[in-house]
């Protein structure tokens, strides 16, 4: 995986390419975790360029989301295609980050509050944070418990 830094004014943008697994989900947490550590107001993480990702990507995708929320911070996601959109689909991730087919749409979303877009999945992660880094850490190992998967089933995860 290969990572370009971009912005638009107080935006940042991170444009992924490559495969996004889990031999290279750990680089893409430090970043994520030096933009939570800064408080970065709005993120968008543009994926055209990724042709792979597996359940660890995803988990550092959610991660990010609950992070963000902590904060009040914005993010979403541009260009997803072929593959990466089906995960998106099969985990419901499309319920959950905000999805766009360009990161100029993105921008301009972004800009305008986020107009018609799904509810933060972990908006209230604040209060919550060690049951949210625990799901998102059992689903990426696959190592859901009874009661996890209760609670991820009333999740917008859940059909």
């Amino acid at each position: 995986m290969k990572l370009r830094e971009g912005r638009h004014g107080h935006i940042h943008v991170l444009h992924l390419t490559g495969e996004l697994d889990m031999h290279r989900a750990p680089d893409l947490r430090s970043v994520f975790r030096a933009k939570a550590e800064s408080a970065c107001p709005a993120l968008i993480v543009e994926l055209s360029g990724v042709d792979f990702i597996d359940s660890t990507g995803i988990a550092v995708l959610i991660e990010y989301l609950r992070d963000s929320a902590a904060f009040g911070g914005q993010f979403c996601v541009a260009g997803l295609t072929g593959t990466l959109s089906n995960s998106f689909d099969i985990v419901g991730l499309d319920k959950a980050i905000p999805i766009f087919d360009t990161v100029e749409e993105a921008v301009d979303a972004l800009r305008d509050g986020y107009p018609n877009v799904p509810e933060p999945l972990f908006g209230d992660a604040h209060r919550h944070p060690l049951q949210s880094r625990s799901l998102a850490k059992s689903f990426a190992m696959g190592s859901m418990t009874e009661v996890e998967k209760r609670s991820a089933s009333s999740s917008p995860f859940a059909e």
